[in-house]
């Protein structure tokens, strides 16, 4: 099975703008709940058009 999630050149493929999947990955790839949360808010926000504010993905810091 392909991934295509994390392949660039699929996401033009899509039918909402590509910066949309762009800062899904980054979301993603980022991990954490809150990312996760805020990816969502996004999502409502950016392609439902709900009046919901986001924050841009927070880089995770591993510990330990």
């Amino acid at each position: 099975m392909q991934h295509t999630a994390s392949d660039p050149t699929f996401w033009s493929m899509s039918n909402v703008d590509i910066n949309i999947p762009a800062k899904c990955y980054a979301y993603m790839t980022q991990g954490s709940n809150e990312n996760f949360l805020q990816m969502f808010l996004m999502l409502a926000a950016e392609i439902l058009g709900l009046n919901v504010f986001y924050s841009e993905p927070k880089k995770w810091v591993e510990i330990g």
